[in-house]
C-alpha cells in the first residue's frame, strides 16, 4: 500500500494505482455484497463502504455500556 492509501496493481504487465481491493473469501458475504450492490446500483466495494460507514455511525451514537 502506498502512503496515500492506494495500492499499485499489476494487470498483465500494466501497473495501475487505485484503492486496495476488497477480497471477500466468504461465499455468504460475497452473495450479500452482490445483492446490496445490485439493490443500490453501486459497486460491491461501494456497497461495503456504505455498510461499514453506517455501522460505525450507529456505534458512535449508541450509549456505552461500560
Amino acid at each position: 500500500m502506498l502512503e496515500d492509501g492506494l495500492c499499485r496493481h499489476n494487470h498483465a504487465g500494466v501497473y495501475t494505482e487505485g484503492p486496495m481491493p476488497l477480497n471477500m473469501r466468504s461465499e455468504e458475504v460475497n452473495r450479500l455484497a452482490d445483492k446490496l450492490a445490485s439493490l443500490l446500483k453501486v459497486s460491491k466495494a461501494e456497497a461495503g463502504r456504505i455498510v461499514l460507514t453506517n455501522e460505525l455511525e450507529l456505534r458512535d451514537k449508541r450509549p456505552s455500556l461500560r
